[in-house]
């Protein structure tokens, strides 16, 4: 069975490499893809081509189809690079990754699988590519920064809930499906 692919925005790897964790998210959540627009967006973020040299995270260039993508019906306030991970994961059917609301909300009304950083975690956490331990610091500290994140600190709540309820049972190892 082939894996549903993983689309990663620019604010995901972004906010990944701020807390420390884009490895453990390019081994739960993979295969892994961005186009080169989102790559350049979070370009400050110097793990990513580490990930990218080792295999982890695949580049799409979008080249001759960046009028297409620039000329997409989206919703306004949509960047070309939002409108390129939009795309790339409507090309490939895969699963977007993103923070940013705008881009959530748009792909969800096309049709899109769409997902943030607390269920990354959350999913890194259940496959053991990050401890529960490590995990709740985690949150703890994106409670604090929930702002910087673009988060709630109740949506925080509920996601540390959930992990500590499943700190209870077996873990199983798997990646994410």
């Amino acid at each position: 069975m082939t894996k549903k692919p993983f689309v990663y925005d620019a604010n995901i790897l972004i906010d990944g490499e701020k807390l420390g964790i884009l490895s453990e998210l390019m081994n739960c959540a993979k295969p892994a893809n961005v186009t080169d627009l989102c790559l350049d967006e979070a370009a400050s973020a110097e793990q990513l081509q580490e990930e990218v040299q080792a295999g982890k995270l695949n580049v799409v260039e979008v080249g001759d189809k960046l009028l297409a993508i620039t000329e997409m019906d989206v919703a306004r306030g949509l960047s070309t690079e939002d409108r390129s991970a939009l795309w790339l994961a409507e090309q490939l059917q895969g699963t977007l990754l993103t923070n940013d609301g705008v881009l959530r909300r748009e792909a969800e009304k096309r049709g899109n699988q769409v997902h943030g950083l607390l269920w990354l975690i959350e999913q890194c956490c259940l496959n053991n590519s990050l401890t529960t331990e490590h995990a709740l610091e985690l949150l703890d500290e994106m409670e604090d920064r929930s702002e910087e994140f673009r988060i709630t600190k109740e949506l925080v709540r509920q996601v540390r809930a959930r992990i500590e309820a499943q700190d209870s049972r077996p873990q199983t190892g798997e990646d994410v499906k």
